[in-house]
Formats: structure tokens, sequence, C-alpha cells
């Protein structure tokens, strides 16, 4: 399946508003009901979700210098880091209001931030043999 720039753009608008919808929730709702540790982890979900997608954003604005084939993989890298990073420390703050069963997903969180950097440095790696 072939995935146009304006798909792209449409999915990572998306994921601009959950991030910052994502974010208001813990700033306002979860702050009562979180311990510090928790909400920490919560807001750092929430910054690297909003930074690495616009991250995302830049990465596919580079199109009058490649084309979005040769972007697919670090895009998809990134995405899938902000998805397992992210995600993950989401569901992790929740444990003080769901119980600790949803630590099970922890080892999750350092797989998404491999991802991320991967992501970054094949982009600069297809930047840098770009002609």
């Amino acid at each position: 399946m072939d995935i146009s720039r304006k798909n792209i753009f449409c999915a990572l608008s998306v994921s601009l508003a959950l991030a910052i919808m994502l974010g208001a929730l813990g700033a306002h709702k979860l702050k009562d009901l979180l311990s510090p540790i928790y909400l920490n982890a919560w807001k750092t979900a929430a910054e690297y979700h909003l930074t690495q997608t616009l991250g995302l954003f830049a990465m596919v604005l580079t199109g009058h210098i490649m084309s979005v084939q040769k972007i697919k993989l670090p895009v998809y890298l990134l995405a899938s880091g902000i998805i397992l990073f992210s995600g993950s420390l989401y569901i992790l703050s929740l444990n003080e209001i769901f119980g600790e069963s949803l630590k099970i997903v922890g080892p999750i969180t350092p797989i998404g931030g491999v991802l991320m950097i991967a992501g970054w440095i094949v982009f600069a790696i297809k930047i840098f043999k770009q002609k």
C-alpha cells in the first residue's frame, strides 16, 4: 500500500491533537489522581509524543529533497517508537489507578526509545546519501 504525503499529514495532525489532549488530561485531571512519579511519567509520554510527532512533520516536509518512498523506513521507525514509548508510559502511569497489572508494558518503553533513535539515525543516513 502506497501512503501519500497527504495521508501522512492527516495522521500526524491526529497524533498532535491526541498529544495535546493527553497532555491536558495529565495536567488537569490526573494531577489529583496520580502521585508525582506517575504524573511525571505521563508528562514525559506527552512531551515525547508531541515533540517526536513534530519531528515526523519535519521529516515528511523534506519532500523537496526525498520522496515518501525514501523516507518510509525512518517514518515507520519513528512512528512505531512514539506509539511504543509514549503509549507504554501512558499505560504505566495509570498503574496507580488501575493496579500493578499494567506494569507488564514496562519493558516496551525502552524498545520505543530505541526505535525513535533508530528512526532519526536512518533519516540522517538517508539525507547524507541523498545526491
